[in-house]
């Protein structure tokens, strides 16, 4: 008799420990979720083929689509900075994108890159021509938008590399939220030989794995992870491109974004 409540009461243990975890929602695209304002957080997809970014609040209902307006032949590739009052002082959505366009040559090919910020409503606050990686930085109460320029250098094929810094006119909670969702274990990003993961932003781990993934899904690299140890990932020889990375140990799932190799 005892041995059968042993029984039942793991099995009941077991089941409850399972129903913990719950499908909250399905998207059909890469959905990410951003704190807009201060206890106010919005879902957003991106639309590649629509060249939009859908929002949802936070019980996933459809709030509205922004349209976001590109060059010929460019196609949207990653959307950051999703808020209100970052870029400017009107309480709006606004978002930042990254769009690309594929070049093929006589032997190879590269992607020609364009940065921009709209406004919920479509209308584009900033325009920047091979903008192709953006941060944004608090500098001595003032926001800063940091633009990173790339334009293929036929010669030598490689990336010529600029930087375009512009003042925002955002208020401070806007750049503190998006401070406390920017951190990243990955660095620098972009990156043109390596990748360096910083152990000490990461928790205990035994059995970590770095897996690098083109936006189609393919694995295109696999690193291990020793235990807090700081690592460096050579990235010669891969495709310039935004990829996909994920930090995973064993089957946990710790951090993943993009990088842009260049």
């Amino acid at each position: 008799m005892k041995k059968f409540l042993v029984v039942v009461l793991g099995v009941m243990l077991s089941l409850n420990f399972f129903a913990q975890i719950t499908l909250d929602k399905s998207y059909t695209g890469s959905t990410a979720v951003s704190e807009v304002k201060s206890n106010e957080y919005i879902y957003y997809m991106m639309d590649a083929l629509l060249s939009q970014c859908h929002l949802y609040d936070e019980n996933h209902n459809y709030l509205k689509s922004i349209n976001i307006t590109l060059p010929p032949d460019y196609y949207l590739s990653d959307i950051k900075f999703v808020s209100r009052q970052l870029f400017n002082q009107d309480d709006g959505i606004e978002v930042l994108y990254i769009s690309q366009k594929y070049v093929a040559t006589e032997s190879s090919y590269y992607y020609e890159y364009q940065l921009g910020v709209v406004n919920e409503s479509g209308q584009e606050l900033l325009v920047v021509p091979r903008g192709a990686y953006a941060s944004v930085k608090e500098i001595r109460n003032t926001t800063k938008l940091l633009t990173y320029l790339y334009a293929f250098n036929a010669d030598y094929s490689y990336y010529d590399v600029g930087t375009n810094i512009y003042n925002l006119g955002g208020n401070t909670n806007a750049v503190e939220l998006l401070k406390s969702a920017e951190v990243s274990s990955v660095y620098p990003n972009p990156t043109d030989h390596q990748i360096n993961i910083n152990a000490e932003s990461l928790p205990p781990m035994d059995g970590g794995l770095f897996e690098l993934h083109s936006l189609s899904g393919q694995k295109v690299l696999s690193h291990p992870l020793p235990q807090n140890a700081p690592v460096s990932i050579s990235v010669n020889g891969i495709t310039p491109g935004s990829y996909v990375y994920t930090i995973k140990n064993g089957d946990d799932l710790i951090e993943t974004s993009k990088v842009l190799i260049k």
